[in-house]
């Protein structure tokens, strides 16, 4: 009978320390997320045919009023031009909504211009939701002399 108890205790103590110690690296990851995360500022030139709201979502946007941008955005999302699509992107991000936000994300990676930015914001989504093979595989498709690369080096390194 005190062997069953024994057995017990000790696969419940493994439980605990198991979970404990996973609860460090995803805090981990997260600080360095949040230490790497800044949205990148964007600007657009105001076309004759660009609507008033949608340089209003910008206007937010860029202000850091991502939860205002957002659903703005979201009205114009089958006609976004890639500077929009990157605002929108990051807003879902800042609003949570990171699902969505890869989902937009990933219609970057076919553009030149684009595509490292795209790799840069899913990789950080990954790494802060703990799925580092996915990080490491967005970061590595970063090319070489952009802007996000030595930060995504950055980032592999500090990874245990």
């Amino acid at each position: 009978m005190y062997r069953s108890y024994t057995f017990i205790t000790v696969i419940l103590l493994s439980a605990f320390v198991i979970s404990c110690k996973s609860d460090k690296p995803s805090q981990e990851y997260i600080q360095i997320y949040n230490q790497y995360f800044v949205a990148d500022e964007i600007s657009i030139t105001k076309k004759s045919t660009e609507p008033t709201t949608l340089l209003q979502a910008h206007q937010a946007y860029n202000q850091g009023n991502y939860g205002l941008a957002a659903p703005v955005f979201l009205s114009y999302e089958a006609t976004l031009e890639p500077p929009s699509r990157l605002a929108y992107c990051v807003s879902l991000i800042k609003t949570n909504q990171e699902t969505a936000a890869i989902a937009q994300l990933k219609k970057l990676e076919p553009i030149p211009l684009y595509n490292n930015a795209g790799y840069w914001y899913q990789g950080l989504i990954s790494l802060k939701n703990g799925d580092i093979e996915n990080m490491k595989s967005k970061f590595s498709k970063i090319e070489e002399g952009s802007w996000y690369k030595p930060k995504a080096l950055e980032i592999i390194s500090k990874i245990k």
